[in-house]
Formats: C-alpha cells, structure tokens, sequence
C-alpha cells in the first residue's frame, strides 16, 4: 500500500499474476490516494490458502483485508480479467461502501463454457497455455470459473448502480479465431448492459491492457474518482 489520501483505490489482479502486475501503475495511482495491490492467497509471495479459490471466497478474502488495514470506504476497485469478477462480487454485496469501478478486461462468468462450445480450437489452445503457465491457485479459479455455478454474475439481481468504466481489449495476442473475437467483444457489451452507469471503451491492445496501455487505466481511474466525488457532494 502506497500514497496518502481517500478514497482507497484497490487493484485487484487477473488469474495466476500477482501484485506486480500493476506495476507500471501503482506509483501513478498512488499520487492520486492511497492505493493498494495485493497478491491473493498461493499468488506472488502469499501463502496457500485451504479455502476455495472461488470468486465469492476471494471476493470475501478482499474484504476481510480491507477490515484489517482499517481503511474506511469507499472504495475505489480497479479488477483485471478474474479479478473483475472479484470486485464485482465485492460491491454486490457492499454497494454503500463502493465509490466507483475500473473493470480492465474483465472474465465473463460463461468464458469457459463458451469458449469449449462454441470455439473448440482456441479452447484448446487456451488450455494447453494455461496449463503451462498458471500454478496451484490459478488452476482452481480456472475450475471454479469452468463449474455449473461460475456461469453467473454475483448478485445479478441487484447490480452495482455507481460510477463504473469498462476497458475492453480490442485486439488478442494469439491466434484465436475470429468467432472467439466476437465472442469476447460481445461479452464486454453484456457486463457493460448490466449496470446503469457503466461505460464501454474500446482499447486497442491485447489482453494485459495494464501492461501494454497503462496510461488508460490511470486516465480511467481519474475518471472514476471525478464522478464518484461529484457523486458524493
């Protein structure tokens, strides 16, 4: 945790990448407030954790860590990929205690599902990757998001009503066919249809737009803090 000043912005990190990989933007955002990256449980430096590595569970985790530190909300989550989901769950569950959301790329529910039925190529692909890359902990948040109940939203009944922005990759890394494109472009558009305030920009990178586009997250995070604090007043 680094910097001064509330709101608190939380960076919640995509499957298998730990802390560093906000790297080329925590010290920006951190001129902003106090910001903080942590690498979940069996990620980085954390030690394993026995409990599931479930979005619930790890939505669950990230709020006993915000107790812990003592930071008072709201909260400001920025959550890459798995970790939009994440923070999704979070402020479900905690909607007073949210200021507003920075989603950079997020996973949809049915990525796994889909991907296997309607792409089997580049779900093959995808798992021969993930299989050489992704440890212990990434592999079960690999099967959570893969089972029956990994296909839903966290409290889609009553979705977030803040200030949200939603960075969508408009461009991939490997070769994944041109129906997986519209798959994922789709998927954006839905998770943006959900909440009443939430805006889709196209960014034309790949995957780890943190990396590749730092300066769209930080412009996004501005943003964010801009209309959550207009919000508030």
């Amino acid at each position: 945790m680094l910097g001064h000043g509330s709101p608190l912005i939380v960076l919640e990190s995509g499957l298998g990448d730990d802390l560093t990989s906000w790297n080329s933007v925590f010290g920006e955002l951190s001129k902003r407030a106090c910001t903080l990256a942590y690498s979940r449980a069996g990620l980085g430096a954390s030690t394993p954790a026995a409990s599931p590595r479930d979005v619930t569970t790890e939505a669950q985790e990230l709020w006993e860590l915000l107790q812990v530190l003592g930071e008072p909300p709201p909260f400001i989550l920025v959550g890459h990929s798995w970790g939009g989901l994440i923070v999704q769950a979070l402020a479900a569950s905690l909607r007073d205690k949210i200021g507003g959301i920075v989603l950079v790329d997020p996973a949809h529910p049915d990525l796994i599902d889909r991907l296997h039925r309607d792409t089997p190529a580049d779900a093959e692909e995808f798992d021969r990757l993930a299989a050489e890359v992704y440890g212990a902990a990434a592999q079960e948040e690999l099967k959570a998001l893969g089972a029956p109940a990994g296909g839903h939203f966290a409290g889609e009944e009553r979705p977030y009503p803040g200030p949200m922005l939603i960075l969508a990759a408009w461009m991939f890394s490997f070769n994944q066919s041109h129906s997986f494109v519209l798959h994922h472009r789709q998927r954006a558009e839905e998770i943006a249809g959900r909440y009443p305030q939430a805006e889709l920009r196209r960014i034309y990178c790949a995957h780890q737009i943190q990396r590749e586009r730092p300066l769209a997250i930080v412009d996004a995070v501005d943003e964010v803090l801009a209309r959550s604090a207009k919000a508030r007043s």
